[in-house]
């Protein structure tokens, strides 16, 4: 349950940055007449890792699909680091120069190359980090996301209850 709500808050907060990086004069344009066509909004977006790993191209794929369920159009700027930091730092440097309108980071050492890299007007969303407060990731307005942390106490918890009621100390 902890996990659905913790995606639903994710995406709810994307949403939320996504809309705020819309354009400001949208009111102005629904001033135009009715039978003209208004161009729908393509949002850039940096995406990257680390390294190419099925269950962070999973997490990469999910991030995409939700995207396009919630009918949000997107350009993808999608980059690979090959396991080195150096070439990290320098997609996320690339991602802020191009000013992105977003950049979504897989992995621990993404995360902190994008909240070390990009500018702090482009929102920084992080999936399958860790420990978030031990990466330093926590408490920085332009980044959020999610930990891939498992709940150790609550499965040693639940291992206890249902496997080992009867186990006694030797």
């Amino acid at each position: 349950m902890k996990k659905i709500m913790r995606g639903v808050l994710l995406f709810g907060m994307l949403g939320g940055m996504l809309m705020s990086c819309g354009n400001k004069n949208e009111g102005a344009q629904n001033t135009q007449s009715k039978s003209s066509s208004k161009s729908e909004k393509v949002f850039r977006i940096g995406l990257s890792q680390i390294v190419d790993h099925p269950a962070l191209n999973a997490a990469k794929k999910g991030f995409k699909d939700a995207l396009e369920k919630a009918g949000v159009k997107a350009e993808y700027d999608d980059k690979i680091a090959n396991n080195d930091m150096g070439a990290q730092t320098l997609i996320m440097q690339q991602f802020s120069s191009d000013k992105k309108d977003l950049v979504f980071a897989v992995t621990t050492p993404t995360a902190q190359a994008a909240k070390n890299q990009v500018d702090k007007s482009i929102p920084v969303v992080f999936a399958s980090v860790t420990d978030p407060k031990s990466a330093g990731l926590e408490g920085i307005p332009n980044v959020t996301g999610t930990s891939g942390a498992a709940p150790i106490n609550e499965n040693l918890k639940l291992m206890r209850k249902k496997y080992f009621q009867k186990a006694k100390k030797i």
